[in-house]
């Protein structure tokens, strides 16, 4: 499983992928890796008006 930790307990941990927010038992986890890249495509800002750039990062930061 891919994602951003949204929870992460002595029990479990909920992963927020793409599409949908996964909880797994920390027993059931193999191995844990943090990844140097962000899921955001390279590029993705410079397409962007200044505005919609605006925009997303308030989406991004506030869920709104």
């Amino acid at each position: 499983v891919a994602g951003a930790v949204e929870k992460d307990s002595d029990t479990a941990v909920t992963v927020r992928t793409l599409t949908e927010s996964i909880t797994m038992p920390v027993a059931d986890i193999k191995s844990r890796e943090k990844l140097p890249q962000s899921f955001m495509p390279p590029g993705l800002l410079e397409a962007l008006s200044e505005r919609e750039a605006i925009e997303l990062l308030k989406f991004l930061t506030t869920g709104q």
